[in-house]
């Protein structure tokens, strides 16, 4: 998932996210699993060229199921 430029959540959301899916996982509930990067953060601050301003990224396992509308 890759975040917009302009931050809209509080520093921090991404690892709260992961705890939370870990979490509900733990309860055997069928949610997204966050792929941690090299160090074992949530997420990563990228930059492009051509793009405005920082991004934030994080990578999520797929979850089996039909699309939702």
């Amino acid at each position: 998932r890759v975040g917009p430029h302009r931050g809209v959540h509080r520093p921090g959301v991404a690892e709260a996210e992961r705890d939370l899916l870990d979490h509900l996982a733990s309860r055997r509930a069928r949610v997204p699993r966050v792929l941690p990067t090299a160090d074992g953060a949530a997420s990563v601050t990228v930059e492009v060229p051509d793009l405005p301003g920082p991004r934030t990224c994080m990578l999520l396992e797929s979850v089996p199921g039909q699309p939702v509308r």
